[in-house]
C-alpha cells in the first residue's frame, strides 16, 4: 500500500515554538491545498485512497477539511501525528518522534494494507516526515543532507506493507535473549523494579518482585516456586524470565510462565504474565516478549497457550493478537467496571 504524506499548508506563525498548535494556514495554504487536493484527486483514479489521518493542528486539520472537499474521505485524528516537542512533551527527543510517528504508521499499515492499490493520506509537520524517511530509508540529514526539506503541502508518496514492520518485529526479536534470574542480575533487576515504583504503576510477569526488597530472597522465593513441595497455598509451579537486550545488555522486559492452569488462572491469569521496562515502552517489545515466552511455553510442552488481558488494555490485546491469539470470550472482574479477555494460541 501507500502512505501519502502532505506537509500541513503554509501556516501563520503567531505562537513560538512549540506551543502553536492553533496557528492556522495561510492565505497562500488555502491556495496550495486547493492544487494539492485536486492533484490528489487525480492519483485517486488510480490508488484506492481510504482515508485521511491528521495532526489534531489546526493548521494540519484545516489543511485534511480543503482536501476533503474534493476527496470525501473519513478524518481520523491521531496525536502522534503532532509536532516536535507539542503538547507538554518538551523533554522529547528525536528518537521518540520517529517512534510515535512509526507506531501511527503502523497501525495504519495493519489496518489497510490488504491490496497493493489501498492508500492512505497522513497529514503532518515536515519533521516528522523527515524522521519517516530517516528511519525507513536510513537517510541521515547531518551526512547526506544538511535538512531533509519537505515543502509545504507537497504530497510525498511511500510504498510500505506490513512486511516491513514484520521484519523490523523478527530482527528486534534477535537482539533479544531471556535467562533465568541470578545474583548477577541483581542491580538490573532492582533498577527494573525501581521504575515501576517511581511512576506507581503495578506491573505484571514479575512473581511478586513488587513484594521483595531483598533480591536474594527474591531469587528463594523463585526457586520456591519451581518445586511443588514449597507452593504457596492457590499457586502452580511456575518460572521466571529475565528478557536483555543484546547489544548493550539492558533488561528490558520480564516475563513467568505457570505450568498449568487452575481454576482461577483458566479465568483472569493464564499461562504468561509479562511487561516491559517504562523506559523501554512502544518499541515493539511487549509483542516480542510474548513471542519468546510462546517459545518458551512450547520448549515446556504447553502447546495450548492461554493469556488474558483487561478489555481496557489495548495495547496488550494488539500484542497478543500479533502473536496469533484468538479471543474465545470475556469474563466480567467482580468490583470492577471491566473484564477479562481470553485469548488462545495453538
Amino acid at each position: 500500500m501507500q502512505i501519502i504524506f502532505v506537509h500541513h499548508a503554509n501556516r501563520e506563525k503567531i505562537h513560538k515554538f512549540p506551543d502553536n498548535q492553533e496557528d492556522d494556514i495561510t492565505s497562500i495554504g488555502k491556495e496550495d491545498a486547493k492544487i494539492t487536493s485536486k492533484f490528489l484527486e487525480q492519483a485517486s483514479a488510480k490508488l484506492n485512497i481510504m482515508a485521511i489521518y491528521t495532526s489534531p493542528f489546526k493548521r494540519c486539520m484545516n489543511t485534511a477539511k480543503i482536501l476533503n472537499k474534493r476527496l470525501h474521505l473519513p478524518i481520523f485524528n491521531d496525536d502522534r501525528l503532532n509536532e516536535f516537542k507539542a503538547l507538554n512533551k518538551v523533554n522529547e527527543t528525536w528518537t521518540m518522534l520517529q517512534q510515535r510517528v512509526m507506531d501511527s504508521i503502523k497501525d495504519v499499515v495493519f489496518k489497510y494494507d490488504n491490496d497493493p492499490k489501498n492508500a492512505v493520506i497522513m497529514i503532518t509537520s515536515g519533521i516528522n516526515i523527515a524522521g519517516f524517511i530517516n528511519i525507513v530509508y536510513k537517510i541521515e540529514a547531518s551526512k547526506d543532507a544538511p535538512f531533509i526539506g519537505v515543502p509545504s503541502c507537497s504530497p510525498l508518496a511511500f510504498n510500505i506493507d506490513k512486511n516491513y514492520f514484520r521484519k523490523e518485529e523478527q530482527n528486534n526479536m534477535n537482539n533479544l535473549y531471556i535467562k533465568k534470574p541470578s545474583m548477577e542480575d541483581k542491580d538490573q533487576v532492582m533498577e527494573f523494579k525501581n521504575e515501576f515504583e517511581n511512576i506507581n504503576s503495578n506491573f505484571a510477569g514479575h512473581s511478586d518482585l513488587n513484594k521483595y526488597n531483598n533480591y536474594e530472597d527474591w531469587l528463594k522465593y523463585l526457586s520456591d516456586l519451581e518445586d511443588e513441595t514449597k507452593l504457596p497455598k492457590g499457586y502452580v509451579t511456575s518460572t521466571q524470565y529475565l528478557v536483555y537486550r543484546k547489544e548493550d545488555n539492558r533488561l528490558v522486559g520480564m516475563f513467568n510462565i505457570r505450568h498449568k492452569l487452575n481454576d482461577y488462572l483458566l479465568k483472569f491469569g493464564g499461562h504468561i504474565g509479562d511487561c516491559v521496562r517504562p523506559t523501554e515502552r512502544k518499541k515493539g517489545y511487549a509483542t516480542q516478549i510474548i513471542g519468546l515466552a510462546i517459545q518458551e511455553c512450547k520448549n515446556m510442552g504447553i502447546n495450548e497457550v492461554l493469556i488474558t488481558c483487561k478489555k481496557s488494555n489495548i495495547a496488550s490485546a494488539k500484542s497478543i493478537i500479533k502473536n496469533g491469539g484468538i479471543l474465545e470470550n470475556e469474563i466480567p472482574i467482580e468490583g470492577q467496571n471491566e473484564f477479562e479477555q481470553r485469548y488462545w494460541i495453538k
